[in-house]
């Protein structure tokens, strides 16, 4: 049986959560996946083929933390190659990843430029219903935004 995906609701769950982890990083709080949805709600939205909202909603969310602490594109490309290496997020998501972020707060795009330079990327890749790529683009833009946040200029 698969859960119920309200898309709206999941998409102010998303931001909010990376909202907050990025915003208070450093003090204890964290960012994860069951935390934004049930694992059964997680596996139907990869299913659906809207893998992009996750990341979109993230992204979104994960600016407006950095925002809140003053953090700037500059912070974020000041992200260290390295930091991410040893887990599943693979270096090419943190390079997207870490664009992405710089570009929305570099450029000051709003909700549905950032959801467009995400579908792009994800479209051009073949990538759209990629769980697991998905899943690891979505963790490497909270990790790449948390990091800024805590170490910026």
């Amino acid at each position: 049986m698969t859960a119920y995906l309200d898309v709206s609701s999941f998409y102010e769950s998303a931001c909010e959560h990376a909202r907050r982890a990025v915003a208070t990083s450093g003090g204890g709080n964290t960012y994860g996946l069951l935390d934004v949805a049930s694992e059964d709600a997680w596996y139907s939205l990869m299913g659906s083929g809207v893998g992009a909202l996750a990341i979109a909603a993230t992204l979104d969310g994960a600016t407006k933390g950095l925002r809140e602490r003053g953090s700037t594109a500059a912070d974020v490309l000041d992200y260290p190659d390295d930091v991410l290496r040893a887990g599943a997020v693979t270096e090419e998501d943190v390079n997207l990843a870490r664009g992405w972020v710089a570009d929305v707060l570099g450029q000051d795009l709003d909700t549905d430029a950032s959801q467009r330079l995400v579908t792009a990327a994800l479209a051009a890749r073949g990538w759209q219903a990629d769980s697991t790529r998905i899943t690891s683009l979505v963790l490497a833009v909270v990790s790449v935004s948390a990091h800024a946040a805590d170490y910026r200029r």
